[in-house]
């Protein structure tokens, strides 16, 4: 009686098991999907607990200082009105770097020059993202308040929102990619089975294309909990895939009848 492998055992025995590639081959069912969804859910959990922990650090830590150089500031017919000398900096404590400047009389073109992450000048509150500044007409927010207590509590509801909502997506959004990845290797194997006359249908091979990524997911696993830049670590993980899958495949050689188990 051949040995069988509950779908818990994959990510140690797909490291090395013969059998049980074999095993994924013949006798489980679909394209792995469960599995996979299962993998990535528990590989998110140690970056989730220290993406947390960052939150946490940065609220209690990091925010209070910087929340205390914030102004009052209200918007009043398009305008920004603070009580404050200008130009205003608010500066990171630990840095020492300038995060937002505060000027009635500055203008988009002086945003490098005062060297901010934000500026706020007379009616536009103007940011840089990847070489381009985006700015934002303050007649757009009328009326509106700013001071320290409120923009605490606008901070402490987003970082509940992203609490409650950064694992699932981070979860979903790592399963589509794999899914996708293993279906691309999926054919991958084909073209490996069929140079080595093995007629596995396409099912049985993305199932092994998915125990081929188990490893790659756990490796980078750890190299994001440990902050390790691999230089080209997409070309390894590719090169270690189908490596996996090669001998996952080799291992099922032998068997040249099995059913389309469908998806």
């Amino acid at each position: 009686m051949k040995q069988t492998f509950p779908f818990w055992q994959a990510p140690y025995f797909a490291w090395f098991s013969k059998p049980f590639y074999q095993d994924v081959a013949q006798r489980w069912r679909g394209l792995a999907l469960t599995y996979l969804l299962v993998l990535v859910a528990v590989a998110w959990l140690p970056n989730a607990f220290r993406l947390n922990g960052r939150m946490e650090t940065f609220r209690t830590q990091d925010l209070p200082p910087l929340l205390e150089q914030v102004p009052r500031l209200e918007i009043l017919n398009g305008e920004i009105q603070a009580d404050v000398k200008m130009p205003y900096r608010i500066v990171d404590p630990k840095s020492n770097e300038t995060l937002v400047v505060i000027d009635k009389n500055a203008t988009e073109e002086d945003f490098d020059r005062l060297n901010t992450a934000i500026l706020i000048t007379k009616d536009k509150i103007i940011s840089n993202r990847n070489s381009f500044n985006r700015s934002f007409d303050l007649a757009d927010l009328e009326g509106v308040t700013v001071d320290k207590e409120s923009l605490g509590r606008w901070i402490d509801g987003g970082i509940v929102w992203i609490r409650t909502l950064a694992y699932p997506l981070l979860v979903i959004n790592s399963w589509s990619y794999r899914f996708f990845q293993a279906l691309i290797f999926g054919v991958i194997g084909l073209i490996i089975a069929n140079s080595m006359q093995a007629k596995l249908p396409y099912a049985a091979v993305a199932r092994l294309s998915v125990i081929a990524l188990t490893p790659v997911i756990l490796i980078r696993t750890l190299l994001n909990f440990f902050s390790i830049n691999v230089p080209l670590w997409w070309l390894l993980a590719f090169v270690i895939t189908v490596v996996y899958l090669y001998q996952a495949i080799k291992a099922n050689q032998g068997y040249s009848e099995l059913e389309d188990d469908g998806v």
